[in-house]
């Protein structure tokens, strides 16, 4: 009985004059819920089955999904076969996140869009998935235009840099 007025409560605290729904006052009723719940021989089944389907969805997101982020390891190798082509003094533009910072020590900007990228000489163009499940490691882009020549392409990026002028000026 006290679980059931303990849910009506829960349904009348929307239509007080100020409610704050916060995660400490919710907790503490879904605990008191829980404590005002007797047990029944016929609900130990039911209980098994709750416990057992997230712990096997669990199992299977932990095997399934990707989740090292941006120390992925196809990052760390598409790094560590940019690096040669980067001078270490350049900031290089990129439509990732910081992945050439981590894993080969070159700065490197994001840029979302080509008016973005206009203000580095060299751009790497990304197209790895995304392998972060919790952030936005690669943002989509398209591939860079005229003013840009392709220096040297690889599994998952192309490496540009800006095209210069027959009077050695750039586009």
């Amino acid at each position: 009985m006290s679980a059931l007025a303990c849910l009506v409560c829960l349904a009348l605290l929307p239509g007080v004059r100020w409610y704050d729904p916060s995660v400490r006052l919710t907790g503490y009723g879904l605990a008191v819920l829980f404590l005002a719940l007797r047990r029944r021989n016929w609900a130990n089944s039911i209980w098994l089955l709750y416990v057992l389907v997230p712990l096997l969805a669990a199992v299977v997101n932990a095997r399934t999904v990707n989740s090292p982020g941006g120390n992925d390891p196809h990052y760390a190798e598409l790094a560590r076969q940019v690096a040669p082509y980067v001078p270490r003094s350049e900031v290089v533009g990129t439509n990732s996140f910081h992945f050439l910072d981590i894993h080969a020590r070159i700065a490197s900007e994001v840029a979302n869009n080509e008016i973005d990228a206009a203000k580095y000489k060299t751009f790497l163009w990304v197209t790895l998935p995304d392998f972060d499940p919790g952030a936005s490691s690669v943002n989509p882009m398209t591939r860079l235009g005229k003013d840009w020549c392709e220096k040297q392409e690889f599994a998952g990026a192309v490496l540009f840099s800006r095209c210069k002028n027959s009077d050695g000026s750039y586009r």
